[in-house]
């Protein structure tokens, strides 16, 4: 995942089950912004639409690690 996270890391994606996912935007570590969670066995392309969405991806210095995602069973 081309995204920061603290729990999915030693997972592979697509899952065979779906588990909430919570994605935030946190430049310098430092929370700005955060969107719906979201139920998914393969988050990318969600959170890729969710950056695009929420403009996250044109703003100054943007880096995929500033955003977050997590994900709980």
């Amino acid at each position: 995942m081309k995204y920061s996270t603290h729990n999915l890391n030693e997972l592979s994606f697509p899952l065979q089950f779906t588990i909430k996912f919570m994605v935030e935007y946190r430049p310098g570590g430092k929370l700005e912004d955060s969107a719906s969670m979201f139920y998914s066995s393969d988050p990318e392309d969600t959170v890729d639409e969710i950056v695009k969405s929420k403009g996250w991806d044109k703003r100054p210095g943007y880096t995929p690690a500033d955003v977050w995602v997590d994900g709980g069973f």
